[in-house]
């Protein structure tokens, strides 16, 4: 009896083991899968971040080229008026300022020809000796 007991408790370890082992082998396995999937992932996901930062950079250049446009037309209609004798205000020629030093430091993301360029830095110029007499004007 003690020899049958005996050969049922050593099956049922040799069983456990046996189960044990292939759970521990069918466990090692998945993970190795799973982490294969998540390094897959992960990479995916860094490529994605990489295309939506260079998107977002695109977008900040059209977006600042959109604005220097903007500023520019703004500048000339606010000459424009100038020239037929209006008067601008204090926070015109804040504005103006703002918005120069925003045109002269955003230049380049137009890709204008230099003769070009050269043609909106004089603009520029002039535009800043042109109110800084009236800046003055208003400060006496």
């Amino acid at each position: 009896m003690k020899d049958r007991v005996l050969k049922t408790v050593v099956l049922l370890l040799a069983v456990s083991t046996l189960i044990s082992l292939y759970v521990t082998y069918s466990l090692k396995t998945e993970n190795a899968l799973l982490i294969k999937e998540v390094e897959k992932i992960n990479s995916e996901k860094l490529s994605s971040l990489l295309e939506l930062e260079e998107c977002l950079r695109q977008n900040e250049k059209l977006l600042k080229k959109e604005l220097v446009e903007r500023y520019a037309e703004s500048l000339i209609r606010l000459r424009n008026k100038i020239e037929e004798g209006y008067t601008p205000d204090q926070e015109e020629i804040s504005n103006f300022f703002d918005r120069t030093e925003f045109i002269i430091s955003n230049l380049g993301l137009l890709d204008l020809p230099q003769d070009k360029a050269s043609q909106y830095v004089f603009f520029v110029e002039s535009m800043r000796s042109l109110l800084s007499s009236f800046q003055t004007q208003k400060q006496e």
